[in-house]
């Protein structure tokens, strides 16, 4: 697992070492026997990302569902929000709202249940994302002034100076 702050890498998990580890619960309803969209409840669910010390704890606000019936069965879920009920992530991250949540799974053959019209239950497994908004900390507050403010005193045109 990869953890970047404005795309710049600044750590990594490597599994089995570190323990990696999600559990999404998010209620699904509609989403249609030979494809299509889904909706969900509101609240959507949560998400815990379980990663080695720590982790993440999200409520997911707001989700959509498309369920592809083709081929090889994907099924892609997207979270649109989610608020943080609890977070211990490594290297000093610390991340705000909002979060978004993507993920594309493949639903596991033999696993689909229906009642003739919506899918009713079904196991997947796959990969996804996390995504947010890194608070900084504070000592890189406290570096960024005088950092802005020679940045600001490096802008005076030539002909002002001595």
């Amino acid at each position: 697992m990869a953890l970047l702050v404005d795309g710049s890498s600044v750590g990594t998990l490597v599994a089995p070492a570190d323990a990696i580890s999600a559990d999404l619960a998010i209620e699904v309803t509609d989403i249609p026997v030979g494809g299509g969209s889904g909706s969900t409840a509101s609240p959507a669910g949560s998400l815990a990302l379980g990663l080695a010390g720590g982790g993440l704890e999200l409520s997911l606000d707001d989700a959509s569902v498309i369920y592809l019936s083709t081929g090889f069965v994907d099924f892609v879920f997207a979270g649109a929000l989610a608020s943080i009920d609890g977070q211990d992530l490594p290297f000093g991250l610390v991340i705000g709202d909002p979060v978004n949540i993507s993920f594309s799974a493949q639903i596991a053959p033999g696993s689909i249940f229906d009642n003739g019209t919506y899918l009713t239950a079904f196991v997947a497994a796959g990969t996804g994302g996390v995504t947010g908004v890194a608070v900084p900390e504070p000592m890189s507050l406290l570096l960024l002034l005088p950092g802005l403010s020679l940045l600001v005193a490096s802008r005076r045109p030539l002909s002002n100076r001595q």
